[in-house]
């Protein structure tokens, strides 16, 4: 377009151009110069001819206009004189400021150019910018005029001379623009000097998209680079040096002014009009083209003129007119800042290659490095700068060289500066292989890493991971271990590749170091990487080794963590029983998983640790943490991505302190290694001899179910700090699944099978109700029976009798009842605690208190077992009344005599014990399927319940319990009165509801308590009560201080089973023990005063002790026991069948 409008007015200018005027040149004038202008029709060498001679020469020439290319001002008032004499228009190069009628720049001002350059710099919207220019006298004045218009829109003012070297060129753009991050500049430089700043202009890759270059027309780039612009006096386009530059401003001169005379006037060109024309042009005309280098073609795209025919022009006076569309560097048509771009590529993406899996929670977790470049930006952190993250997709964990390749390829230009790479060890291989194959080396920081190899310095000298050494992160694990009192795990990792096998004799090597031993051996620890579900049963042998070692600590790696945890739940693993301490992804491994997957491993997580990097650590680290949380509920590992930027961005402003390339990758490698800063991590900063960062702190979490929000979530335990005087910090509780650590060890259980494994057994437990029913019902009818074949009548005792030993054994009962009832409450802890199990003995049944299991327990329920068997036999032989024709035998008499003893005291005192101790051979109430047959003992778990020995021991305890129940029903009544030295007489009717009470007692024991304690407690407190408000009432005895002291038993185990009702869900247990104590110290001593109210009717006779009631009990030479034979001469059955007391003794 240009070239045809120079061409147009060329042809214009046919029969009126250079031929028209004269041309005065001097020695000074370049060969270039009197080249172009060897057609003008008269030319003057100034220097070589006398003034006259220039005189008569000039007018013998009619020229309409002369040309002053002498170069140099010696001749301006000889030139002056001539125009002036011969009325003639007078173009000059010079810059002389003394004004002439008829002389007229060749080209525009340089204040004009200055007043136009500004014109450009406005329209464009240039907030800031560089002004460069060399040391020349006419560049150094456009630049002043540049600056006095537009001064505080000038960063600096940068001049360096002609000769400039390279080296010092090089500098001017580096480290005085480019560090500066100035986008915009202006040069100003009519000498070969331009192409030196060009060069460094390129070297340091200065001109990228959205930067503004600006020549003035003074300077004749050759460095066409697209997207710079450049203002060319109107006409003067296709100038590429200064000569052609003045040769085509003449031309344009011309033309304007043939032109001007043609339409304008009217008429042919002369001297007098030729004059005319030129003060016409010169106070409105355009000034200068504006050329955009697009494609390396230089593309005109408007004009800058000048709107005014004032004297005094004003710098809004020119006006640009862009015609054309715009084309930055970059290609882009605008620019929405003018702060240099500082691009780092961002491992970001979902996809694994080939598009084989998608992890979308990874590319939530960049959202760190996006806020953290956001930030930056918006606080202007690096002024005249701001960061833009460019995302890449090509892989996560793993790497496929084609792939990773392929991906790669196409977005190599767009890559950055600076490279945030993957979370995983095989992925940040990938990427530091890929690039290093397309040729393009750039700093690379991983917030994790997760391998040993990569922490090779000189193998992979691009690459710096915000994790701490392999060693030391292992290390800590053991450490978290330890510090809970482990010292013993299992071992299982991957041994496919060599590097494998090499991390695990590591890893080895560190748990043996760290004091912690290795429990599996060498043949019992590989599984593969890439385990899956599909490789259950192939490695089951592997997992149930592994169980049946009973040790709980596990450590593992493998790809996904997940589907191993599934493969320790099947083996037989259970929370309460499973302790690792992984990174935080574990938390990860329980979304979008379908059941049954999800249940187990969500069983098996539960209550396991997670050692990851402290994040958020310091004032800043707060800040950040504050920010990020009110964008996103879930933040972690996003402190870790977003340092990763603050690495490069530090790094950065580092080397723009300095003046340094901040692209030249060694430059920002090598600050990026040695710099230190203060980061979301804390102190950051990255070991001399390897890759991983020096410093580091780290955080214990604990998983565990929150029930409100019904979600598993992680909760902060403490930090450790490998470099503090205190290596751990605890912050809060551990938070258990079961309560309580798992041991270290599960305890051995010679249960053939696991506890996962059992449940509520339904037939079991309908088999318990059916034959506590039974018994119930025999207890009732039996107790119906003897209701009506026994007397209710008694004796009251009105006169002081001698207390016997049968009186003292009834006595004996009320305290014994009291510890009877609690045992069949619900469970005394508080009571249990305080008296340390001293109730056992006195409730007669062992297995209430001391849970008896498995050969103990048999050994205990046989002994039960055949002492009622002896007991009924025995019941039998005195009700038939057999023991008399059994008495000629010396051997039978003395079996006789034990019988007559034991039966009624042991009869009566331990019904209610031995009917609970052999109803245990019924409580199978739990199994491992719903068949009677797989549901097993409470006692002993390896008694299948229904099987084999079982079921015969099961059917001979019915029949037992069928005869003994309604035999001691029966005959409780009728045992007061074989007694004959017994005083204390109960009404049969109380025995009768005594019993049917205490039946229920041990039913309800073995039924009710099992599943809901509140209930059983409120059962058994209603029993008792009306118990106690029956024997009130009814004064079951003919002794009122008898009756009292059933009512202060009753009393007592009332208050205890509300107590333990009430308090075994709430309060502590120290309450729980004040509360019960005070209220049975309240109750005896209440009881005690309201029993010496009354009358003692039964007192000891003087110098009886309780031991010679006890031995002539139960011994027949009790003479060779006494120590004073006199003391036993009341002791006999005639004195005991004496009532009444002499009052001589009263």
């Amino acid at each position: 377009m240009s070239g045809l409008a120079f061409l147009i007015q060329l042809y214009c200018v046919f029969g009126f151009g250079i031929e028209d005027g004269a041309i005065f040149i001097s020695n000074k004038t370049p060969n270039q110069i009197k080249t172009l202008f060897s057609n003008a029709s008269s030319i003057i060498d100034v220097s070589s001819v006398s003034v006259n001679e220039i005189f008569s020469s000039f007018e013998l020439h009619a020229c309409i206009f002369i040309v002053d290319v002498t170069w140099t001002k010696s001749y301006l008032g000889l030139i002056n004189s001539l125009s002036e004499t011969f009325e003639v228009a007078y173009f000059t190069l010079s810059t002389e400021s003394t004004k002439f009628m008829a002389r007229y720049p060749l080209h525009n001002t340089k204040k004009c150019e200055a007043q136009s350059l500004s014109s450009l710099i406005t329209f464009l919207a240039v907030e800031e910018y560089v002004l460069l220019s060399s040391t020349v006298h006419e560049d150094l004045s456009v630049a002043d005029y540049l600056i006095d218009i537009m001064q505080e829109k000038i960063h600096s003012h940068i001049t360096y001379p002609e000769g400039v070297q390279q080296v010092i060129a090089d500098n001017i753009i580096g480290k005085m623009i480019k560090s500066k991050g100035i986008k915009a500049l202006v040069i100003i430089d009519s000498t070969d000097a331009l192409k030196t700043i060009e060069k460094a202009m390129e070297s340091k890759k200065y001109i990228t998209p959205g930067t503004i270059i600006i020549y003035s027309s003074r300077s004749f780039s050759q460095n066409h680079t697209s997207g710079t612009f450049k203002i060319e006096e109107y006409m003067s386009e296709k100038a590429k040096n200064q000569y052609e530059f003045d040769y085509f401003a003449l031309i344009n001169r011309l033309s304007k002014a043939q032109e001007y005379i043609e339409i304008e006037l009217g008429s042919s060109v002369n001297k007098n009009n030729f004059i005319q024309a030129l003060s016409k042009i010169y106070q409105s005309n355009i000034l200068y083209s504006i050329i955009n280098i697009q494609n390396n073609i230089e593309i005109p795209i408007g004009l800058i003129y000048q709107n005014s025919t004032n004297e005094t022009i004003e710098n809004n006076d020119f006006i640009t007119n862009i015609t054309e569309t715009i084309y930055f560097p970059g290609n882009i048509t605008h620019i929405t800042s003018m702060k240099t771009k500082l691009v780092f590529s961002i491992a970001n993406g979902t996809n694994e290659p080939y598009h084989a899996f998608q992890f979308p929670i990874l590319s939530f977790v960049y959202e760190g490095a996006n806020y953290a470049a956001l930030r930056s930006n918006a606080k202007n952190e690096i002024p005249n700068f701001y960061i833009e993250l460019f995302p890449t997709d090509c892989g996560i964990s793993w790497y496929d060289p084609y792939w990773y390749k392929s991906c790669f390829e196409p977005l190599i230009d767009n890559l950055g500066i600076a490279m945030l790479t993957s979370f995983f060890a095989d992925a940040i291989k990938g990427n530091l292989l890929t690039l290093r194959e397309l040729s393009k080396v750039i700093p690379q920081v991983s917030p994790i890493g997760g391998s040993l190899i990569l922490d090779n310095k000189e193998k992979y000298p691009e690459l710096v991971k915000l994790e701490t050494k392999a060693d030391i992160y292992y290390t800590s694990r053991f450490m978290a271990l330890k510090n809970l009192g482990y010292t013993d795990l299992l071992f299982l990792v991957p041994n496919e590749t060599e590097q494998q096998r090499s991390d695990s004799k590591f890893i080895k090597y560190l748990i043996k170091s760290s004091g912690m031993r290795i429990i599996n051996d060498d043949d019992h620890m590989f599984i593969p990487y890439n385990y899956t579900r599909l490789d259950f049963e192939k490695y089951y042998e592997l997992f149930k080794y592994l169980k049946d070692t009973r040790c709980t600590v596990v450590f593992f790696l493998a790809y996904d963590l997940g589907m191993v945890i599934e493969a320790f739940y099947d083996a037989g693993f259970r929370k309460g029983g499973f302790i690792y301490v992984t990174d935080s992804g574990a938390l990860h491994i329980l979304d979008g998983i379908e059941e049954p997957y999800a249940s187990k491993r969500k069983e098996i997580v539960e209550g396991s640790l997670i050692l990851s990097y402290r994040e958020y650590v310091g004032d800043y680290g707060k800040e950040i943490q504050k920010e990020l949380l009110e964008m996103y509920s879930e933040i972690t590992y996003m402190c870790m991505t977003f340092d990763t930027v603050s690495v490069v961005k530090e790094a950065i402003i580092y080397l723009l302190s300095t003046g340094d390339d901040y692209e030249d990758y060694n430059k920002l490698m090598s600050a990026i290694r040695k710099n230190k800063f203060t980061g979301c991590l804390g102190n950051v900063y990255f070991s001399i001899d390897g890759n991983s960062r020096a410093s580091s702190q780290f955080l214990i979490q604990q998983i565990y179910y929150n029930l409100t929000i019904q979600t598993f979530e992680s909760i902060d335990i403490s930090y450790l700090d490998r470099f503090s005087s205190q290596l751990i910090t605890i912050i809060n509780p551990y938070v258990w699944p079961t309560g309580s650590p798992p041991p270290n060890y599960i305890p051995y259980s010679p249960c053939p099978f696991d506890s996962y494994e059992v449940h509520s057994s339904s037939k079991g437990i309908m088999v318990l109700c059916v034959i506590s029913s039974l018994l119930f019902v025999i207890c009732l009818v039996s107790c119906v029976f003897t209701l009506f074949k026994t007397k209710n009548e008694i004796n009251l005792i009105s006169s002081k009798k001698y207390i016997s030993f049968d009186d003292y054994m009834f006595f004996l009962y009320f305290p014994l009842q009291f510890f009877q009832i609690i045992a069949m409450g619900p469970d005394q802890l508080a009571y249990k605690k305080f008296i340390k199990n001293f109730q056992v003995f006195f409730s007669l049944d062992f297995n209430l208190y001391f849970y008896i299991e498995f050969e103990r327990f048999w050994h205990l329920f046989y002994s039960v077992f055949g002492f009622t068997i002896y007991w009924i036999f025995g019941c039998i032989l005195l009700m038939l009344r057999l023991d008399v024709s059994l008495e000629r035998f010396s051997i039978t008499r003395e079996l006789m005599d034990i019988y007559k003893i034991i039966i009624p005291s042991f009869g009566h005192l331990g019904f209610l014990p031995i009917v609970s101790m052999l109803m245990n051979i019924f409580v199978c109430i739990e199994g491992i399927s719903d068949e009677i047959t797989d549901s097993f003992l409470k006692q002993d778990c390896t008694v299948m319940c229904y099987n084999h020995n079982h079921k015969a021991i099961a059917s001979i305890t019915s029949i037992i319990l069928l005869v003994f129940i309604p035999l001691t029903v029966y005959n409780r009544p009728l045992w007061e009165q074989t007694k004959i030295s017994l005083h204390i007489q109960t009404k049969s009717k109380y025995l009768i509801l005594l019993s049917l009470c205490q039946i229920s007692f041990a039913i309800l024991n073995k039924t009710l308590k099992f599943y809901d304690q509140l209930y059983h407690g409120i059962a058994c407190s209603l029993i008792t009560f009306g118990l106690l408000i029956f024997t009130i009432l009814y004064r079951p005895y003919n002794y009122t201080r008898a009756t009292i002291s059933q009512c202060i038993s009753l009393t007592a185990a009332l208050w205890a089973l509300v107590v333990a009702t009430s308090f075994r869900n709430g309060s502590s247990l120290d309450i729980w023990i004040i509360v019960e104590i005070i209220g049975l110290i309240f109750v005896l001593i209440c009881g005690t005063a309201i029993f010496y109210k009354f009358p003692q009717f039964l007192i000891s006779e003087k110098g009886l002790e309780i031991s010679k009631l006890f031995l002539f009990q139960f011994f027949k030479k009790y003479e060779d026991y006494a120590k004073y034979h006199r003391s036993l001469n009341n002791m006999t059955e005639e004195k005991y069948k004496t009532d009444e007391i002499p009052e001589s003794e009263y």
